[in-house]
Order: structure tokens, then sequence, then C-alpha cells
């Protein structure tokens, strides 16, 4: 956790996850000025173009990457492409990897975007994390390269890379930058299933944030050992409290420990689905968070203050599967949940 990004005042600002349903990466963008206008995000469009699913967009640099059947698989027999992959990071320690605009035509139209507000507090970007990937992508053989500590290591490489470049690109449009690093599969940890040492996710996730210049952060849609990510030095924790808030907020300890470093919480109040999305009002949601808030301050003995500064408001998760009707409904919610909530702490 980078001390001298530490002072900055969130204040249950909305903002998004990264995948949204649009096929029109300027309408997408368009859509973020309008709800998120404080704290905008590059737009993740899978309907636009598989290319930009969560685990093919970050995939461009990946030596010995291989698309069979529209399945991806890495090729560890790949090995002179692996050793050229290695030999820049030898010469460059701090190399960057551009994605380009075919894997991510939201981003590239955001960086072209000349209209960013006064008031903006801080811009927004995204990674599959090492977790998730190493799990749904298998080597040549089948076995997927969370097994494989060399198609691991060449997977983290690319992912660090990624990142600074997005800070770099970022930050020319706002000094403040946060970067997302979306791991799903986090859920599966602890399983029968997945077998990984938490010690080891922990030195993986130290190591991406290392060096980095802005916030870090982590998002998990679903329900994990909160202690693992809390224990680590990532700036922002963001999360489905529509569903699991309860299961975060037994982590009393580690959570006052995160949040006394200048941690953040990334509220995902809003559901995504559209069945509970129908169930829910601005009243509803507002009256959750106020009873989780209560919770928190009342297990962590931090102030209320305290924790409403350190938090941000979003949608449980990306909405990148979704119906635009049900995206347009859901970040309505979150923007007006997000005034509500400023409004009532009188926090701007």
């Amino acid at each position: 956790m980078k001390q001298e990004v530490l002072n900055i005042k969130f204040s249950c600002l909305p903002t998004g996850i990264g995948s949204l349903p649009f096929k029109n990466e300027k309408k997408a963008c368009d859509f973020i000025f309008t709800h998120c206008p404080e704290i905008p995000f590059w737009p993740q469009l899978p309907k636009r173009d598989p290319k930009e699913s969560m685990y093919e967009m970050f995939t461009e640099h990946l030596p010995g990457i291989v698309q069979r059947r529209k399945q991806l698989f890495l090729d560890s027999n790949q090995t002179e492409a692996q050793e050229l992959f290695y030999i820049q990071f030898i010469n460059n320690p701090q190399k960057e990897l551009a994605i380009s605009q075919d894997y991510a035509a939201g981003l590239h139209r955001l960086l072209c975007h000349n209209g960013y507000r006064q008031d903006i507090q801080a811009i927004k970007g995204q990674i599959t994390g090492p977790i998730s990937f190493g799990l749904q992508i298998n080597d040549e053989t089948g076995k997927p390269i969370l097994y494989n500590d060399l198609l691991l290591d060449i997977v983290l490489k690319n992912i660090k890379a990624i990142i600074r470049w997005q800070e770099k690109v970022l930050s020319n449009i706002c000094q403040e930058t946060i970067i997302f690093i979306d791991e799903p599969y986090m859920s599966m940890i602890g399983s029968t299933i997945v077998n990984i040492d938490p010690a080891k996710i922990q030195r993986m996730m130290n190591e991406l944030i290392a060096d980095c210049k802005g916030k870090i952060g982590v998002h998990c849609c679903a329900n994990t050992d909160w202690s693992i990510l809390l224990n680590t030095d990532i700036d922002v924790l963001s999360f489905d409290a529509y569903e699991y808030a309860d299961n975060l907020l037994i982590y009393r300890e580690e959570l006052a420990r995160f949040l006394r470093k200048g941690g953040v919480i990334a509220w995902g109040l809003i559901p995504t689905a559209s069945e509970q999305l129908a169930r829910e009002t601005t009243e509803t949601l507002f009256e959750k968070f106020d009873t989780l808030l209560a919770q928190l301050e009342e297990g962590t003995g931090l102030s209320q203050t305290r924790i409403l500064e350190s938090s941000l408001i979003s949608p449980a998760c990306g909405l990148g599967a979704r119906e635009v009707s049900t995206t347009i409904q859901a970040f309505s919610l979150n923007k007006q949940l997000s005034e509500k909530i400023q409004k009532k702490y009188s926090l701007r």
C-alpha cells in the first residue's frame, strides 16, 4: 500500500467493475461519463468482440497462446517465443505492454475523450488476475496453468506489464489511477477442487502490486477467505456486498487493520440480475448499506466518517453478459444510492 496515494477521500462515489453489454464503444463511454463522472472506468465490451472477454482480452502478448475450437490454451512447448518474452524483461524490468484497440476498443475511446469533468477524482482500469486466469486457461495437456510455475510466471509478468501501461496512459487523464485485478475464482480457494497455498496467492498479489504508482484493488464477486486478500498490499477490496457482506464482516480484525492503513472498500451493493433489481429501490439499498456501516463501525472501532471516506459504491459485478436495460437500471441505482449516502452523511 502506497502512502502517497492514501489521502484520497472517495466518500462513497460511484464507479463500475468493467464489463458492459454495449456493442459500440462511444455509447459505452458516454454511458460511463453519465453514471460515473467522478471515477470513470474504461469499458470491456465482450458483445462487441470476443477478444474483449475477460480471459482473451489480455492475451495478445502471451508467448504460446493458442486458440483451437474457440478454446484458449498456453503451449509450454513454444520455448523460443517464451525465451524472447523473458529477454524483453531482462533488458527492461519495467517493461510495459499495451492493449491494442482490437482487444479494448472502449479503453482507446476513453483515452481520446477530452471532456472530463474538473472534479474527476480518479480513473479506473482493470485486468484479469492470475488465479482466475490460471484456473481457466490450460496448458497443451489440459492442465490449468496455475499449476505450471513457468507459465504462471509468464502470466504474472504479462499482467504486471499491462498494469504499468494502464497506469501510464490513464494518468494522462487523471493523476490518481485505480486498477482492479479481477479474481472471480478466488471463491474456489480452500475447496477440494483447487489446491494452492494461500501464502502463494499473497506473494503473487504483492508481486503484482510492488512498484505500482496508483491504487491497486482486487475484485471478487463471490465469497472467499477474505483474510487472504486483506493481508496483502492491496489498496482496494471490491466485493459483492449485496450477497456476501455478512461473510466479509466476520473478518473484523483484518478489516480494521486494512482500513487503518488506508485501505478502501468498494461496496458492490447493486445487484446485476434483473429479478433482484426489480425488488430493490434506492431506499432499500440505502437501508442495507446503513446497517452494514453500523456493523463495520462497531466491529472495527473505526469512526463512521473514516469508513465513509474510505468507501466506493459499485454494482456487485460486471454487466457484460446482461441486457442493456438491466445495465441502465443497475447504474442508475448505483448513482442514486451514492448521491443519497453522500447527502445523508454530508460527504460532499
